[in-house]
């Protein structure tokens, strides 16, 4: 062999490498451009992540705000109805000490019996109050460790994007 075949070898054996190497250079580049692709989609899913999690954080911030409202207001109801209850209680112990003195009129009686009543349904309205109450707060807190739980899914789905690319 002449060295002119050599060199027609070599080159031939160049080209085939050199195809080969083209060939996997043209695969890396769709390869990556369908990276980019799936990058700028998550990208975009992203975007829409973090608007639902500042929703749901505004969400959970109006509930925790009506928590607090709901709250005040058991409170101040508790508080009334303690008022009127210990008024009551007052009256008929003042009822109890007119009857012990006078040997207990008729009339007396039947102030005290209304008194009782009267205390008796007030207890009610006061347990009816506090069950609702309650029932609101346990539904009101499930509602925001269900929304908790969706905003730490949401922002471990952002952060292993992000980790990602």
């Amino acid at each position: 062999m002449n060295e002119v075949e050599i060199l027609k070898t070599e080159l031939a054996r160049e080209k085939k490498l050199n195809a080969r190497l083209l060939t996997k250079l043209k695969q890396k580049d769709g390869s990556i451009k369908k990276q980019r692709a799936a990058i700028d989609r998550l990208e975009q899913e992203c975007v829409g992540q973090d608007d639902t999690i500042d929703s749901l954080k505004h969400q959970i911030l109006a509930l925790d705000k009506e928590k607090h409202q709901l709250q005040g207001r058991f409170t101040k109801f508790e508080d009334k109805a303690r008022t009127r209850a210990v008024r009551l209680w007052k009256q008929v112990i003042h009822v109890i000490d007119a009857m012990q003195s006078t040997r207990a009129p008729l009339k007396e009686v039947a102030r005290l019996e209304g008194f009782l009543a009267a205390g008796a349904e007030l207890g009610k309205e006061w347990e009816d109050a506090r069950g609702f109450l309650e029932d609101s707060l346990t539904d009101e807190r499930k509602e925001l460790r269900v929304m908790s739980e969706l905003a730490k899914e949401l922002y471990v789905d952002v952060l292993n994007v992000r980790i990602e690319e």
